[in-house]
């Protein structure tokens, strides 16, 4: 084969063990990673209206998690996100989260776009 043909080949085959590498992981590791970048992020996160950092934020919704594992409801990190991670469970008032530069959104559609990102990695 020319080196002209491999080469595209080889991305090629890179970029899908990429891709199924970030498919392999579990939902508890998507909202695990994704907890993370919400730790480490500079947003804010807003719940029952107060105001938190990302690393209180991560510290409830890691709590969260917990109580989600130990009923056996993690089958898919998008049904954390909006089941669990997106509203309180003692008032259902959705939580929000504001990022510099960025303006205020529903939770949700935060971190379904940070999994999309880890997704993609």
């Amino acid at each position: 084969m020319s080196a002209r043909f491999l080469a595209p080949l080889a991305v090629s085959l890179a970029l899908m063990a990429t891709a199924s590498s970030a498919q392999n992981l579990s939902p508890k590791e998507e909202v695990q990673i994704l907890l993370e970048r919400l730790e480490q992020s500079d947003c804010r996160f807003e719940r029952n209206g107060d105001w938190h950092d990302g690393e209180a934020a991560a510290s409830h919704l890691r709590k969260k998690l917990r109580v989600a594992l130990m009923m056996g409801k993690l089958d898919r990190a998008e049904t954390f996100i909006i089941h669990v991670a997106s509203k309180s469970s003692q008032t259902d008032k959705p939580y929000h989260v504001a990022c510099p530069g960025q303006s205020e959104m529903p939770a949700s559609d935060w971190m379904l776009g940070e999994l999309a990102a880890i997704r993609r990695q």
